[in-house]
């Protein structure tokens, strides 16, 4: 697969490549999604958890 990103992004992939903690652009975009992929999961968490403290507290009225 080839994508195309914006320039914003392509300078944000070389700045990390710069680093020397990426092997190649395949690893930062891996690890970007990775790390979206887990934030995603904590936010869903959370979420789950206010609706449920939510009930919890309506259940007790």
């Amino acid at each position: 697969m080839e994508i195309n990103v914006p320039p914003d992004l392509d300078t944000l992939i070389k700045k990390r490549l710069a680093s020397g903690g990426y092997g190649n652009a395949e690893d930062v975009l891996r690890r970007a999604l990775v790390a979206q992929d887990a934030e995603e999961s904590r936010t869903e968490g959370v979420l789950r958890g206010k609706r449920d403290l939510r009930r919890g507290l309506k259940e007790r009225e």
